[in-house]
């Protein structure tokens, strides 16, 4: 991640990793740099750790983008990678909300 913005690479292994969990419609919201370069990378802070939310038009879910056991990973083995309840979102809520129908109404890609 670059001055808070993905990488082309990162966005990449990101959407690959998605699509293998059958999602294909999804915002990601408030998404952190964990600070850790991971294998793959062409050149420094090409493809970093980082954590964030996974928004769908139905579901929402926590991620962690890691390296594990020789393979990217959204946090599974780690028990990161989970849907969440709406209500645990407190004052993002509304956002959240907003996103949910925006992706619902556009019915494709990615924000």
């Amino acid at each position: 991640m670059q001055k808070g913005i993905l990488t082309e690479k990162e966005k990449e292994v990101l959407h690959t990793l998605l699509l293998e969990r059958g999602i294909i419609i999804y915002c990601l919201f408030d998404v952190t740099n964990e600070g850790i370069n991971l294998p793959g990378s062409t050149y420094p802070c090409e493809i970093e750790s980082m954590s964030g939310t996974v928004i769908t038009p139905s579901k929402i879910y926590d991620f962690w983008l890691d390296w594990f056991d020789g393979h990217y990973t959204l946090g599974e083995e780690e028990g990161i990678w989970k849907e969440m309840n709406i209500e645990e979102f407190g004052w993002n809520k509304d956002r959240i909300i907003q996103i949910q129908q925006q992706l619902t109404k556009e019915n494709s890609g990615t924000c």
